[in-house]
């Protein structure tokens, strides 16, 4: 027969092992997490420079204290676009993708503090910085009802943080996501429930959207496979002012080279649906 004290005993031991294995789990995640992080932030430093097509003029080197960028696209434009681009979009290749795709503005692109010719060391509250710094040099030439800033992938974080700080014209958020665990969950969906909080420097997009300060447009399709239009939708759920576009059959990778979603970001950079 069994004692009271062996059953107890048992006990504890099923306990301890459950609480083993809890901790196992954490450690792994936590890893994860690591990882996932630094090859976020490892795509920008070592990006490969993208050539430009034909004759295109080469991007126009732009300081900002120890801020480094480069400018593109219309260079007289009466708008201007700040774009924080997805993974591998330096500053420099930001600007010779998608410097052409807007009728009249003038593009601007910069590097994160620790990537490029920006100095310092890439995190969260350096990435912060920089954003508030990128938004401090475009808005030194133009007023701020003529700055669109587009955020695409990866970069709509620091694009809504931008514009939960500065006043500026408008948010185009293109694929965007409610905090890191979305950008996580891509490859290891594994960041969900307690699970998030192991996540140490969170991009709480979806906080930034709470005090976004302009209208906000959100642009998804129902074949991106990375960020979900379902993510889209919740994500616009947190903004004060925000409309949202849904766009079929546009793949993760294609949104700058379908017509239909750059002559919507157009239409919205010239300002024609600023009434949302």
């Amino acid at each position: 027969m069994f004692r009271k004290s062996d059953k107890k005993s048992g006990k504890l031991r099923k306990t301890a092992a459950i609480g083993c294995a809890l901790t196992a789990a954490a450690a792994g995640i936590k890893v994860i997490e690591t990882a996932s992080r630094e090859l976020n932030y490892l795509s920008f430093k070592i990006a490969p420079s993208v050539r430009g097509k034909g004759e295109s003029p080469e991007p126009e080197p732009v300081k900002w204290g120890s801020l480094s960028g480069f400018s593109g696209g219309r260079m007289d434009g009466e708008n201007a676009v700040l774009i924080f681009g997805g993974s591998f979009d330096m500053a420099r290749n930001a600007v010779i993708k998608y410097g052409k795709l807007f009728d009249d503005a003038r593009v601007f692109a910069f590097d994160y503090y620790g990537c490029g010719e920006s100095g310092g060391k890439m995190r969260l509250a350096t990435m912060k910085m920089a954003a508030e710094d990128m938004g401090d040099a475009v808005l030194a030439k133009f007023p701020p009802e003529k700055v669109t800033v587009l955020g695409y992938s990866y970069g709509c974080g620091m694009a809504a943080y931008l514009a939960s700080r500065r006043k500026v014209g408008r948010l185009i958020l293109v694929s965007g996501y409610r905090s890191s665990a979305d950008l996580y969950n891509i490859f290891t969906p594994v960041f969900y429930g307690p699970a998030k909080l192991l996540i140490s420097q969170n991009i709480d997009t979806a906080g930034y959207a709470r005090r976004c300060m302009c209208p906000a447009y959100i642009i998804g399709s129902d074949s991106d496979r990375q960020l979900k239009s379902s993510v889209q939708m919740k994500l616009s759920e947190f903004f004060p002012s925000c409309d949202v576009r849904i766009f079929t059959g546009v793949r993760h990778g294609d949104y700058f080279r379908t017509k239909r979603v750059i002559g919507y970001i157009n239409s919205i950079v010239k300002g024609d649906y600023d009434d949302n």
